[in-house]
């Protein structure tokens, strides 16, 4: 079947796409991750073929039913086996292991557990992958009138800079849309300096006058050479005239904060957040004092536990006093292209 997927969201750079028939229909499940090597779900398409004129519609939901994801793909009804209606479920290869996400379209929420006994092959992930099969059973397919796989398309498309002099460009590569968006936010000022942090620890300089970055000399980079290089979601900001960056890995590992010292331009690890708490998602952070919230040394995160026995559902937090995530790292909810905001109260008051 000759007929092009629709475009991919200009938020994301890596995708993996899904054909799946269901019931007489024929679904396309894009798939976004965080990074080059498939770490981690950050995002999902869901499109329903329109077989009258051969194009595809977005959707919400695929019919009650439930898919099966991995190097096959199998869609059952969900009246079968007790399973979730308009629920996804995936098998990814991923550093700490191979992971079982459950996508759920009824309430646009990604949560995903590790497999036990599942061991992957750093050097050979595309083979581990390529070898995740669904078997299901035959019973939970008989509700389901026509179900199977049609085909597969797996469309990686990465936007790295692995050229060093690229990365000493100015950096005129530098997505429009998101200069468009910043520029008015900086009308106020003839000139205005931002600084952003490079994958690794370069900073650089914007200048909204001319439009041109400029990577400083000073401080050195930082997480050179890392194995987990181009994996992590990266962060600055500015607090009482500090700059901080934040690196936060995709997996259970610790949360690393480096603050810098200007007056030798060069970066110090930090440990603590003693005045301040900090509130990451995956493209956003904010920093706020301890007097403000009433808690320090925490990095809250855009997911959220489920306390059955207090009927409420915890906020993920990182606690920088005993390093430990809490809740569990594994078995929280993520709410789909989740945002960190603050609410401004003082105009309606």
């Amino acid at each position: 079947m000759d007929m092009p997927e629709p475009d991919m969201c200009p938020m994301h750079d890596l995708s993996g796409s899904y054909w799946v028939e269901s019931n007489g229909d024929i679904f396309l499940v894009r798939i976004y991750f965080h990074s080059r090597q498939a770490i981690g779900v950050t995002d999902i398409d869901v499109y329903k073929m329109d077989a009258s004129r051969y194009v595809w519609r977005r959707v919400n939901s695929i019919g009650g039913a439930t898919f099966f994801l991995g190097a096959n793909r199998v869609a059952v009804s969900s009246q079968a086996g007790g399973i979730h209606a308009d629920c996804i479920y995936l098998l990814l290869w991923c550093y700490d292991g191979i992971r079982l996400y459950s996508i759920r379209l009824d309430d646009w929420t990604i949560s995903f557990s590790l497999v036990p006994e599942c061991t992957v092959d750093p050097e050979d992930w595309t083979s581990t992958w390529s070898n995740l099969f669904w078997i299901i059973p035959p019973s939970f397919r008989e509700p389901a009138k026509s179900m199977g796989t049609v085909t597969s398309k797996i469309n990686r498309s990465i936007a790295l800079m692995e050229d060093k002099e690229q990365m000493a460009s100015p950096w005129s590569g530098f997505p429009v849309e998101l200069i468009e968006l910043l520029i008015p936010k900086l009308s106020f000022v003839d000139y205005l300096r931002i600084r952003a942090v490079w994958v690794h620890g370069n900073l650089g300089v914007f200048n909204p006058n001319d439009i041109t970055w400029r990577v400083l000399d000073k401080p050195e980079p930082f997480r050179v050479g890392a194995d987990d290089y181009g994996d992590r979601f990266c962060h600055l900001v500015e607090f009482k005239g500090d700059l901080i960056a934040i690196f936060r890995p995709y997996d259970a590992t610790p949360i690393e904060i480096f603050k810098l010292d200007q007056s030798h331009m060069s970066w110090e690890k930090v440990l603590q957040l003693d005045d301040a708490v900090l509130f990451l998602d995956n493209r956003n952070a904010i920093i706020k004092t301890s007097q403000e919230y009433g808690c320090h040394n925490r990095i809250y995160l855009p997911f959220f536990g489920s306390d059955e026995a207090e009927g409420h559902k915890p906020s993920m937090f990182y606690d920088l006093d005993d390093g430990q995530y809490k809740p569990e790292f594994y078995g929280v909810t993520e709410p789909i292209s989740s945002l960190w905001i603050e609410p401004n109260f003082n105009s309606h008051l």
